[in-house]
């Protein structure tokens, strides 16, 4: 973008479409004016260079403007000694000024004065409204985020389509809150109640459970939402014949979760609604999935299979679009990849374990906003990323600046991102292995509910105990409403793993405080992982946090070494004479190495690990009924 001046004095900042002819009169361009935020306020435009829509045009990742046949300009407030000063928060865009701004880049380039459009991000939505309220015949689009308006003489605006987009969660500027200003929910539904309806009905989009931010994601077009479509088709006081959008979001590639995958789309029409849902599976195993919905839930193979799928959409004056996604399914990876989604409890400074699908989550006894999903990740270095798609909206990220062993979350530290209310939830967490491309990793992906309603139980407390035997749990509920079972998962050297190892019926005898126990006879050795789950009648599930323990009672004498392993091979020795059953595991539970030690072996054996890649694998020791499980780190081949 370039750097200009108007009259008054006002810098500007200019994106020029690619092969732009001044001198070709004949030819003229659409306009997006757009006003910044309060952080973009400072003593040089430099500070708006990397926010908005200026950010997503500087950065271009996807190329995408280089095709964009519109202008942009962009004003900035100068004031201040440096960006992002708070003392500026109370800044309010002056509509004169901008307009002085517009009228004079009007007279120096080719513009199309029936198509300009006017868009903003918090303060500069605020703007932009104003400016549209303040001169009702410049502007024929809007496209707000996270602003606010007076709505008095809101009905003014019945020649200017609107698109508004709103954190549903913003407290900084309540989607529907106000006393002189009204969010941007209340704003569109005042323009669609007008005596005059608007030659197009006003839309807003509202990002899921989303604070004061996810314009930038809207403006590169990651979050899926194509705004520039939508303002390209718009025509003056036309409100007929608009083509539907569609947008089911990029490819996909996953490690084989062992559970289904939903598949969400995001569909408006301008002028009239979506009639039909159309889903046409293109290419990979014939695979069987339910036609005539917004969404696909596909339970699908593994093994480096690859899917093609696509939505055809139809509105009501029968006007059509389509988008098409692929998905690869692996049963391993070497790349970047989420392998896990955690549940995190900010308020008690607890991890509440793995997300399972279709899992069922109270939000009883819990601050919805300081929740937070972290995701497990793999093979990723300090440049990584990773993107959060939640439902249809693309749109949050999370980047590791310093520390590998940081966590990769949902939530960021500038404004809170996740802030979940009762309803279903689609995460897909995508891994990136540097922040700066659009190369995705592996993704996982998982469906799951809240609800306001309290769980079948309330747990009291789950607790483990090594046994000579094994490992005794012990838990304590009360509470217990339409419980039908609990189920114990177990996890052997990591918490990432959980399997299910036994299934306990309710208490025939409800008490007003219940207790239970269930040892786990032959229990493996080493450290292990717990976590309850208690079912309702209804599907419905409820889960402990995940409790850990080490057992060395018992058969636990075998040895490994050396370890770390850093030339090719290591030994396992043992004082036991009999068969042993060896297994060599890695962090997906999959069996990379077996051998079986008879008794002439005299409970020794090498281990070649040539070939393996460096990371932490998992050898499990197999003798009688008794299994004891040992980590080892592959550090060199």
């Amino acid at each position: 973008m370039t750097i200009e001046t108007s009259p008054g004095g006002t810098e500007y900042l200019v994106f020029t479409p690619t092969g732009y002819d001044a001198g070709d009169a004949s030819t003229t361009y659409p306009l997006i004016v757009y006003l910044h935020g309060a952080q973009a306020i400072g003593h040089q435009i430099n500070c708006s260079f990397g926010k908005g829509l200026p950010g997503a045009i500087n950065n271009n990742s996807n190329t995408f403007f280089d095709t964009l046949k519109m202008f942009v300009v962009a004003p900035h407030v100068r004031l201040g000694s440096k960006c992002s000063d708070l003392a500026n928060n109370d800044y309010e865009w002056d509509p004169a000024m901008v307009n002085e701004v517009v009228d004079h880049f009007i007279g120096e380039y080719n513009i199309d004065t029936g198509r300009i459009f006017g868009s903003g991000i918090s303060l500069g939505a605020k703007g932009i409204w104003d400016y549209a309220l303040a001169y009702p015949d410049k502007l024929i689009g809007l496209a707000p985020f996270s602003g606010n308006a007076p709505i008095e003489n809101i009905c003014t605006l019945d020649g200017v389509a609107v698109w508004a987009f709103h954190g549903e969660a913003d407290g900084t500027i309540p989607p529907t809150g106000g006393a002189d200003r009204k969010g941007g929910q209340t704003v569109v539904e005042t323009i669609n109640n007008c005596p005059n309806a608007p030659y197009l009905p006003a839309y807003i989009t509202l990002f899921d459970a989303k604070g004061h931010n996810g314009w930038d994601q809207v403006y590169d077009l990651s979050a899926g939402y194509n705004l520039y479509e939508w303002l390209l088709s718009l025509k003056k006081d036309i409100s007929s014949n608009y083509r539907p959008l569609v947008n089911i979001g990029p490819d996909i590639t996953i490690v084989d979760p062992g559970h289904s995958i939903k598949i969400n789309s995001f569909a408006y029409d301008p002028n009239g609604s979506i009639n039909l849902y159309n889903w046409e599976q293109l290419a990979g195993p014939s695979v069987s999935f339910q036609d005539g919905s917004d969404h696909l839930i596909l339970n699908l193979s593994p093994s480096g299979s690859v899917y093609k799928f696509m939505l055809k959409v139809t509105d009501n004056e029968g006007l059509t679009n389509s988008d098409t996604v692929g998905v690869t399914v692996n049963s391993s990876t070497t790349g970047p990849a989420v392998t896990e989604l955690r549940l995190y409890d900010g308020k008690n400074n607890k991890d509440l374990g793995p997300i399972s699908n279709n899992q069922t989550i109270s939000l009883s006894g819990h601050d919805p906003s300081l929740l937070n999903i972290i995701a497990t990740v793999e093979n990723l270095n300090t440049r990584a990323s990773v993107r959060f798609g939640l439902n249809e909206n693309r749109n949050f990220i999370s980047l590791n600046d310093n520390n590998i062993n940081s966590n990769y979350s949902i939530g960021n530290n500038n404004h809170k991102s996740f802030v979940p209310s009762e309803g279903e939830y689609t995460i897909k967490a995508t891994a990136y292995g540097d922040r700066n491309t659009l190369a995705p990793g592996s993704s996982y992906m998982v469906t799951f509910t809240f609800t306001e309603e309290p769980l079948p139980i309330k747990l009291l407390g789950f607790e483990a105990k090594a046994t000579e035997e094994g490992v005794e749990l012990r838990w304590t509920t009360t509470e217990e409403v339409n419980n039908s079972h609990f189920e114990i998962y177990q996890g052997i050297g990591n918490a990432r793993e959980l399997r299910e190892v036994a299934s306990i019926p309710k208490a025939n005898l409800q008490k007003n405080v219940n207790h239970y126990s269930h040892i786990i006879n032959g229990a493996p050795c080493g450290t292990l992982y717990y976590q309850l789950k208690s079912f309702d009648y209804d599907g419905h599930v409820d889960q402990s946090e995940v409790i850990s323990i080490t057992r060395t009672e018992g058969n636990c004498t075998a040895k490994v070494y050396p370890n770390p392993v850093i030339k090719n091979e290591f030994k396992f020795e043992t004082m036991d004479s009999g068969k042993i059953h060896l297994r060599l595991i890695n962090t997906f539970g999959q069996t990379i190495i077996e051998r079986i030690i008879s008794e002439h072996d005299n409970g020794r054996a090498n281990i070649n690990t040539s070939g393996l890649r460096q990371g932490v694998y998992f050898l499990q020791i197999t003798r009688n009924s008794s299994t004891e499980t040992k980590k080892i780190l592959v550090q060199g081949n």
